[in-house]
């Protein structure tokens, strides 16, 4: 018999963030021969990069909903089960499945998830979402996630 976990929206908020600041797990092996192949290198300090502006962007993305009125069923709706990135109500937890390379996708799933929670919460209100999200969020975070 297992429990079914009911989650607040502050919950939801500490099980992103918490999976937001999990290391990405990036193995330089993956990428250079040896610390002279500079092609190899260039390719980790390009994906590293990368990981670094999704936690940004999803750390700015989480703080918003955090603060905002958005409730948590519009999160929920974004983390069912189905889905890579969901929410486990048995265990109380968020699970990914990786779908190529987990460090480079694990944050922008993150994005992604709160992006379209906001877009469903907002499109009844707001005639441009876009609009809303660059002035709210910055013309790099809309750009990339809106």
């Amino acid at each position: 018999m297992t429990t079914e976990y009911t989650v607040t929206k502050s919950e939801l908020c500490n099980l992103l963030r918490a999976f937001i600041a999990q290391r990405s797990g990036l193995d330089w092996r993956n990428y250079a021969r040896d610390c002279n192949d500079t092609v190899g290198l260039g390719a980790l300090w390009t994906d590293k990069k990368t990981i670094l502006t999704h936690g940004k962007d999803a750390r700015a993305l989480l703080s918003f909903v955090k603060e905002s009125s958005i409730p948590a069923d519009y999160l929920l709706s974004e983390l069912s089960e189905g889905k890579r990135l969901s929410f486990n109500p048995a265990r109380g937890s968020i699970d990914y499945c990786t779908g190529q390379y987990f460090p480079t996708e694990y944050r922008a799933a993150v994005c992604r998830a709160i992006s379209s929670a906001l877009w469903r919460y907002h499109v009844h209100g707001e005639s441009d979402i876009r609009a809303w999200a660059v002035e709210t969020f910055g013309r790099a975070i809309a750009s990339r996630w809106f």
